[in-house]
């Protein structure tokens, strides 16, 4: 079967592998927008991932990229077409649905996009959410923090990436964000073009942040895991790595997964896995942001490692036959796993001599590292939830994968003298 996927970051390239390993015919769509998360597309080349690989300036943009897809169609019949990034997953979704293939229903994926819009969504519904305005100056924004009551949280109504997201703790702080929406970013193209000029304005809750991943297909909705967030004690929205499962009780996995799952139906989601993030407040789940894509970053790495399935496999598998993957119905973990962000607190450069085998102590215990730093390299402020150093670990227990990964980080500070942003381990509590 031939299934084209459109445009991905690194891990995203494990679809790519997933369709390959199983026999299928893969054709890669790379925008000008996001090849920038890629670079030169060697990396596919290299490892034969695709059959071939077509080139267009925008695939946000559904008509140039329904003109390539059709085009395609017509030499190599399509059987299915994805994308693992939220950023052009509307104009996939829509030209699927054009091309009579499975996708995600567009209006659904549109209203989760729009954070706003998903919260009146549910809230209707009869869901927990909370307190919300879109506003789009200063002068409006200071009028409605203040009648939300500070603190707040602040980010685009639509983006991703935690980017441009912060908590405000009073009117200077909203004054200084407002200022800062002006800088120019150094992301990729489509990226910017995804970020709303609008700013959302939410009621801050305290609690830990958790998230469940919910496949949806044929009328069925199915809770795969729960998983705990970490997250930056100085700036709660700067998210700084993920444990499967999260270390929860059974009856709170459980709220958790009879949240997300309601949250699915209610915002129209009926095909393909999700990624709902959920604050678990004092009085239960309350919704952060239903992310109508297969979960993100280092996420599938941590899937495998905690449940020895590869997450890529039920999407290649649930687009290709338009049902619910056997496997999603009962999924048990077999292990712990974290994966965790290298992220400086400030801008530096390591001065230190780093000793040789630093890292012996743990090095045994990782199933993957990425922070391979000397004396005078350039380390960049970590603030986004996004970020180029990383590690994972696996353990026995959830709250041993998940320690673990915390003190293994302060043995990293420790021998390069960097500053490291900390985590808040708000979940271990609950």
């Amino acid at each position: 079967m031939h299934i084209a996927f459109v445009d991905s970051n690194p891990v995203g390239l494990n679809a790519l592998l997933a369709a390959k390993r199983r026999g299928h015919e893969v054709t890669f769509v790379s925008s000008k927008q996001f090849v920038e998360f890629l670079g030169d597309l060697s990396a596919i080349e290299a490892r034969g991932l695709a059959d071939r690989i077509v080139r267009i300036d925008a695939s946000r943009d559904e008509d140039e990229l329904f003109a390539a897809l059709s085009e395609l169609n017509r030499k190599h019949p399509l059987d299915a077409v994805v994308t693992v990034l939220e950023y052009c997953a509307s104009s996939v979704a829509r030209c699927a649905q054009r091309l009579g293939l499975a996708g995600t229903d567009p209006a659904a994926l549109s209203l989760a996009q729009n954070k706003a819009a998903c919260r009146d969504r549910i809230s209707a519904s009869g869901l927990r959410s909370v307190g919300h305005f879109v506003v789009d100056t200063l002068e409006l924004a200071l009028v409605r923090a203040a009648h939300i009551g500070y603190p707040v949280i602040a980010k685009p109504l639509s983006g991703g990436g935690s980017i441009l997201a912060e908590k405000i703790d009073d009117e200077d702080r909203l004054r200084a964000y407002f200022a800062s929406l002006g800088k120019q970013l150094a992301l990729p193209a489509g990226l910017l073009d995804a970020i709303s000029p609008q700013t959302l304005l939410e009621d801050y809750i305290d609690g830990p942040l958790l998230s469940v991943e919910v496949a949806a297909a044929a009328g069925e909705v199915v809770p795969l895991i729960v998983s705990a967030r970490k997250r930056c004690i100085d700036e709660p929205a700067i998210e700084l790595g993920t444990t499967m499962p999260a270390p929860v009780s059974s009856e709170v996995a459980d709220a958790l997964r009879a949240y997300a799952v309601e949250v699915v139906r209610s915002v129209g989601l009926d095909f393909g896995i999700f990624h709902i993030e959920i604050i678990l407040s004092e009085h239960g789940p309350v919704l952060v942001e239903a992310n109508p894509r297969i979960m993100g970053g280092n996420m599938p790495t941590v899937f495998k490692l905690a449940t020895d399935i590869d997450a890529y496999d039920l999407l290649v598998d649930m687009y290709l036959t338009r049902a619910m993957p056997v496997a999603c119905r009962d999924i048990v973990p077999i292990q712990a796993a974290t994966t965790r962000m290298i992220g400086a607190a400030e801008s530096t450069q390591v001065e230190k001599a780093i000793a040789p085998h630093w890292n012996a102590p743990f090095k045994e215990r990782l199933a993957g590292w990425r922070f391979d730093v000397s004396r005078g390299t350039r380390v960049e402020k970590m603030d986004s939830s996004t970020c180029p150093f990383h590690f994972q670990v696996v353990g026995a227990s959830a709250h041993e994968s998940s320690l673990l990964a915390e003190w293994i980080i302060g043995q990293t500070a420790r021998a390069t003298g960097i500053k490291l942003r900390s985590s808040s381990e708000d979940y271990l509590f609950r």
